[in-house]
Order: C-alpha cells, then structure tokens, then sequence
C-alpha cells in the first residue's frame, strides 16, 4: 500500500493505492491477462476508489527494485 492510506493521511476523496506483485514471472500472455482483470473486478466492486498496479517479482528485479 502507498500513498494516504499507508500514511494515514487519508480524505473522503482519497483513493487506495496498491502494488500487488506476483511470485515469479507469468508463464502466459493469458495468465498475465487474468491477473489484470482481476484487479480491475476488484477495483469495481470496491466502495474505494483503487489505484492498483500489477508487477511480477521477476519485473521488479529486473528493474532493480525488489531483491
């Protein structure tokens, strides 16, 4: 979680920013595609507005962010 909800600084219009990573790496162009819907019946059935991003372990270390 990021933003004003990790600090506690939230406002009534405040949204709700998540990373949510992936072990690994996804095996298929489908799977990939599944995770991102996920995300986005999550975000619609949500009464907060998310902002989320969707990342794989192997993304984040290729990118040097995550060990």
């Amino acid at each position: 979680m990021e933003g004003s909800y990790a600090d506690n600084s939230q406002v009534g219009s405040s949204d709700l920013d998540l990373l949510i990573i992936f072990k690994g790496e996804f095996e298929t162009a489908t799977e990939k595609q599944a995770a991102l819907q996920l995300g986005n019946g999550c975000a619609t059935l949500s009464s907060i507005e998310l902002d989320l991003t969707i990342q794989t372990e192997a993304c984040l270390v290729a990118d040097g962010l995550f060990n």
